[in-house]
């Protein structure tokens, strides 16, 4: 019934064909996507105050989201906290590719620990929340079962092209690559290609 849904809402309400528009003005020229940000909310507080970059990319996948639909996590990402400790990522591809853009390109979200942290791998270690962007593969596992859909990887290939044009070259780190709590393949072999594809 959820499919079912969100099959009528993308019939009826057509994406944006840019992005939404940065501070800076920039725009993912051209990339079709569904606006669920919210200048209005704070994500992570600390890291918008002291955001850099964006200087690398960040891919996830939501292991804390079994069962959940896109709607559910979209929720969860702007639901407001009291001590302005939001989580959430700035992009959510869909399982057939369709892409939400979940926070402003002028705010940092929570999605990683900070260097320093006990939780922290060498790899990728200039990367935090201040200076990211988080790319999130709805329902995709490190399980090669649950590996992101090929149409989830092509929408991925073409948002992160996007931004490149935008913000230049942006590193890209698998989640687990960069965080020991996490499992080391996750987002690994998405930020495998891509560093393969535009190399530094």
């Amino acid at each position: 019934m959820l499919h079912f849904l969100a099959a009528l809402q993308r019939l009826f309400f057509r994406p944006k064909s840019v992005a939404w528009v940065s501070e800076n003005g920039a725009q993912l020229l051209g990339l079709p996507l569904f606006y669920k940000g919210s200048e209005a909310l704070p994500y992570g507080r600390v890291a918008t105050q002291r955001q850099r970059g964006p200087e690398a990319l960040i891919i996830h996948h939501p292991a804390a989201a079994k069962g959940a639909s896109i709607h559910d996590l979209i929720r969860f990402i702007n639901r407001p906290r009291r001590d302005g400790n939001m989580y959430g990522y700035h992009f959510l591809i869909d399982r057939d590719g369709t892409i939400y853009q979940t926070a402003p390109l002028n705010k940092r979200t929570n999605h990683i620990k900070p260097p320093g942290s006990k939780r922290r791998r060498a790899f990728g270690r200039v990367a935090h929340n201040a200076n990211t962007l988080g790319i999130c593969f709805h329902l995709a596992s490190h399980n090669p079962h649950m590996a992101p859909t090929p149409s989830q990887q092509a929408a991925g290939m073409r948002l992160v092209k996007a931004l490149q044009h935008i913000y230049g070259p942006l590193p890209t780190y698998g989640h687990g690559e960069i965080q020991t709590d996490k499992q080391p393949d996750e987002g690994r072999v998405f930020a495998q290609t891509i560093r393969r594809k535009f190399p530094l």
